[in-house]
């Protein structure tokens, strides 16, 4: 999985690799056996860890993010050819607005806690940036994806 394993040259200060996990097991494309993720956080609560820089990397270029299926994002221009693409939340259990029922649950779109920033490399991998929105700004997002080698 060596070219999954890639690392951003620049993260938001004080954020440092903490963990790092492969294959299905990493958990951030539905489905994909071929992954990794790599998680950044300032510190080691529970919220640093949920909330934390995740770096999620997969060989399918249909591969799609777990909290965003079926969700239109919307484009970034990146500093690469990459195509970037902008989810300003995740979908989550339970009762609010933007609903959406699937078997066994309602889903909301909840935009109070993480977003995301998809990116299509031209090589055929997909990536994705994620983090609590309170801790890295849609902006840094796009600094960190900048800073892939893609």
């Amino acid at each position: 999985m060596s070219n999954l394993d890639i690392q951003p040259a620049y993260v938001p200060p004080g954020y440092k690799l903490r963990s790092r996990v492969e294959g299905q097991a990493a958990g951030g494309f539905a489905g994909a056996l071929e992954q990794v993720t790599s998680i950044y956080t300032v510190g080691s609560t529970v919220d640093d860890w949920s909330l934390g820089l995740h770096l999620h990397v997969s060989a399918s270029s249909d591969a799609t993010l777990v909290g965003i299926a079926g969700r239109a994002g919307v484009p970034v221009q990146l500093a690469s050819t990459a195509r970037g693409t902008y989810y300003d939340g995740m979908w989550n259990v339970g009762q609010g607005r933007e609903q959406a029922d699937v078997p066994g649950a309602s889903l909301y779109w909840d935009t109070t806690a993480a977003h995301s920033l998809v990116v299509d490399s031209d090589d055929g991998r997909r990536i994705a940036v994620s983090a609590g929105k309170a801790q890295i700004s849609a902006d840094e997002l796009v600094r960190i994806a900048d800073s892939l080698p893609l």
